[in-house]
């Protein structure tokens, strides 16, 4: 008969109860996931900033403060103008879209200038049936929006209260960040070169994910509505705002809506004007999303970039838009473990 040995059924024990807090705690912790992982993405990008401000004052405390409020402005501010922009700018699309279905006139041709081209594109007028078609998928369109807005205003509840956990956490990881990650190295206990390596991931992938996805996407966006509103596209900051998110997207970019500009100008007898917005819009726009965005990727990121268009795709659909930089690091941390991995199997049999 086995003897008992309390010192095993105590190791046991204790397996099972860090097992059962550990999935315990994921379970209280999984409402304000997203929430965290933000503070997280915030803590990182503005720790420099409270590096540079406290390098002055000397209190963590104090610069923590000052760039949680530094945080929260920018934060806050952006939203509010974003969106009152975009509703103002919404709405004045569809009314003009409204008025061009009425007319016939869809692209907004002007007749006087190019008649013979304004009587074969606006084939509405005759087209009765179409016509009712197109009324039809904008009601539907109408009504599309009205429901994101009520679900947009519904969430803000919850929406703000991530937002207030997210400044918290990303206020006590900016405080206390330097202690946080000497503590994280004291418990992973990792060889130095392997500790080096995941930091350098760390870092590389989120570089490449902020400044060579984010900020390029923002700078085209920036430069979109600036080209815009110079040769007088209606709606310029929103055709910017969507030129922004597609330059986010893999493999699509915000040339589809500059190049649709170009041809309205060129349609309306805007011949100077059109090309000057393609050469704009081919040096500011399509010049950063395909020419400045593989350089900064391909110089930092050590990772392939079918990893970083996944994670990105996937870090989306789970986490909303903080996925975006979630994703890809998560990928990019993972490839690093797997090169660990094989690092040590070769040591081991090299031994």
């Amino acid at each position: 008969m086995a003897m008992f040995d309390p010192k095993t059924y105590s190791k046991y024990v204790m397996m099972i109860f860090f097992f059962v807090v550990l999935i315990t705690s994921y379970l209280i912790v999984k409402p304000v996931l997203t929430a965290a992982l933000t503070a997280v993405v915030l803590a990182y990008l503005f720790y420099p900033l409270f590096k540079f401000i406290n390098k002055y004052l000397k209190k963590n405390w104090i610069s923590a403060v000052i760039v949680f409020c530094i945080i929260f402005l920018v934060i806050t501010l952006s939203f509010f103008w974003i969106l009152n922009t975009l509703l103002k700018e919404v709405f004045v699309i569809y009314t003009i879209g409204e008025q061009r279905l009425v007319s016939g006139n869809i692209l907004g041709i002007d007749c006087t200038i190019n008649p013979t081209l304004c009587n074969k594109v606006n084939f509405l007028k005759d087209n009765l049936r179409l016509q009712y078609y197109i009324k039809e998928y904008l009601v539907k369109f109408r009504e599309l929006l009205t429901n994101s807005i009520d679900h947009f205003v519904f969430s803000i509840p919850k929406r703000l209260v991530e937002f207030v956990v997210a400044l918290f956490i990303a206020f006590f990881l900016i405080r206390d960040g330097e202690h946080i990650f000497n503590r994280s190295r004291a418990i992973f206990t990792l060889k130095e070169h392997h500790e080096k390596s995941l930091v350098k991931q760390f870092n590389d992938t989120i570089f490449a994910v902020v400044y060579g996805h984010l900020i390029i996407s923002l700078s085209a966006g920036f430069f979109g509505a600036l080209g815009f509103w110079i040769f007088d596209i209606p709606s310029p900051i929103f055709w910017g705002i969507i030129i922004a998110l597609l330059a986010l997207l893999p493999l699509i970019g915000g040339s589809v809506i500059w190049i649709v500009a170009c041809i309205t100008l060129f349609l309306n007898g805007h011949v100077t004007s059109g090309i000057l917005l393609f050469i704009y819009s081919l040096i500011f726009i399509s010049g950063l999303e395909f020419f400045m965005k593989p350089k900064i990727i391909g110089e930092k990121a050590n990772i392939h970039p079918i990893f970083i268009i996944v994670g990105v795709i996937g870090g989306l659909a789970i986490f909303g838009f903080i996925g975006f930089i979630v994703g890809p690091v998560i990928l990019a941390l993972l490839v690093t473990f797997f090169e660990i991995i094989e690092q040590e199997k070769i040591t081991i049999e090299v031994k």
